[in-house]
């Protein structure tokens, strides 16, 4: 499949700030990770 140009990617590209702008928060906004990392040892 072609990579998207011209108009469709700036398409694409205002779709992908309007689902940011909705879904995703700033980090300043969002909960402390739960996640401790990988704990085995090599």
């Amino acid at each position: 499949m072609p990579q998207p140009q011209g108009a469709e990617l700036e398409a694409v590209r205002a779709r992908r700030a309007e689902l940011k702008e909705k879904y995703l928060q700033d980090r300043s906004h969002r909960p402390a990770s739960t996640v401790r990392g990988c704990t085995t040892s090599r």
